[in-house]
């Protein structure tokens, strides 16, 4: 898939995606009596304007395999109202239980300093 391929035809799939994570993550987490709840749940598809310049940097404008090149074109992010909170999240079972997580694609959130 190219930007162009991304913009006319995945947008809305990739954005479609996101809600659906975004769904599971809420009902998930209103199941799970023993798990703190976020201050908010928030997801996106990579908008066309941050896509550009992002593979404008990296050199890649021109890419076939936009899917593979980018890793960020959908996404769902959790803000809890503390780091405890979030350890206790991520120390839970929620996320495999509920999505089969391919290993090697996964990475620990940033630290709060």
């Amino acid at each position: 898939m190219n930007l162009n391929d991304y913009e006319r035809k995945y947008f809305l799939t990739y954005e479609a995606f996101a809600e659906t994570v975004r769904f599971i993550l809420e009902k998930a987490l209103l199941a799970a009596e023993n798990l703190p709840r976020p201050q908010s749940v928030q997801c996106r598809a990579k908008r066309i304007e941050s896509l550009r310049r992002r593979l404008a940097e990296a050199g890649k404008l021109d890419t076939q395999t936009l899917e593979l090149d980018r890793r960020d074109l959908a996404g769902v992010r959790l803000i809890f109202y503390t780091n405890k909170d979030v350890d206790r999240f991520l120390a839970s079972p929620l996320i495999r239980e509920n999505f089969d997580i391919g290993e090697d694609s996964t990475r620990d959130p940033p630290s709060n300093p």
